[in-house]
């Protein structure tokens, strides 16, 4: 196996790529491809890892979840247990080269799973570890992309298929930072939106007529003392109103219910977890859908004093 130590080194940096380019006999053209499939499967492979750990910093409190901890290392354990199974001699000589070649994709898979759940790190983690198992196995002509007496035939079949999963992890990776992108910003633009809520002393909400779902956003335990999920339909809602206030407050949710664009404020009273009564003027209209029917009732409730319980 005097090719092991060249083909090695190669893929992890092509220190000695033009060792191989004088000595080995193989057409020129093949080697050309080679040594250029060598500097691509390092750039991709050590390049992100660079990246990602260039950009690490750790964090006080937070983290990975437990269940993504174990989901991950389960992922990983299996793209071990896979690479190795696919790339051992012994395990595969007695397979038709067919299922050798098609054990190929398990550890893409698992690597795969890899990042989804460890993110960049652990898919940067993933393809180094595929690359110097694969690597390794391959040096000692064992795997599936080995041929007799041809050396350059495994050194480039490895590097492509290592090229191939380094690409797909980098897609993988991109495409799961762009998701964290846009969540990060949406929960930053709800931060804002809340404080903008709390700040005007206002509440928002949003009423399904199919469902009889009823959503609150805002400072709901400072205006009530209570939390969303505790007024989540209109029953709820009238529960804890003032029961001078329910009769009307039937009429015009029933009002609403059926299409009246009546953007009068509604004045109501609603039980405060603490004590008394807070006053709450009601802005809101339904919103149509493309059939003329309700699809939606959302509006806005300015919070006013808190009157005391024993007042009328």
């Amino acid at each position: 196996d005097q090719a092991g130590a060249p083909f090695l080194g190669d893929d992890l940096g092509g220190t000695r790529g033009g060792w191989l380019w004088l000595t080995q006999e193989a057409h020129g053209w093949l080697r050309l491809r080679t040594w250029v499939a060598a500097y691509l499967a390092g750039i991709l492979i050590v390049a992100p890892a660079l990246t990602v750990w260039a950009h690490f910093r750790p964090r006080r409190s937070g983290g990975p979840r437990k269940r993504d901890l174990v989901l991950g290392a389960i992922a990983y354990v299996a793209l071990i247990a896979s690479t190795f199974m696919t790339f051992d001699g012994d395990m595969i000589q007695n397979l038709p080269y067919v299922v050798t070649f098609e054990l190929t994709y398990l550890p893409l898979v698992f690597a795969v799973l890899t990042a989804l759940v460890w993110g960049p790190p652990g898919g940067t983690l993933a393809v180094i570890t595929l690359a110097l198992m694969a690597l390794y196995q391959s040096a000692q002509g064992e795997g599936p992309f080995v041929e007799a007496n041809d050396h350059w035939h495994v050194l480039l079949a490895t590097q492509v298929y290592l090229v191939v999963t380094a690409l797909l992890i980098l897609l993988v990776n991109t495409l799961r930072a762009a998701r964290a992108q846009e969540l990060e910003n949406a929960e930053r633009w709800r931060g804002r939106f809340d404080l903008a809520l709390a700040g005007s002393h206002q509440l928002m909400y949003r009423y399904n007529p199919f469902d009889g779902s009823l959503e609150l956003a805002g400072d709901l335990q400072g205006a009530l003392g209570v939390q969303a999920a505790a007024i989540s339909n209109l029953d709820a809602l009238l529960a804890l109103a003032h029961p001078d206030d329910r009769a009307r407050l039937t009429l015009h949710w029933a009002a609403r219910r059926a299409g009246a664009h009546d953007r009068t404020p509604l004045l109501f009273r609603m039980a405060h977890a603490g004590g008394g009564w807070r006053v709450i003027s009601d802005r809101g209209s339904p919103l149509e859908d493309f059939d003329g029917s309700v699809a939606v009732v959302a509006g806005m409730w300015r919070l006013g004093e808190i009157e005391q319980a024993d007042v009328h």
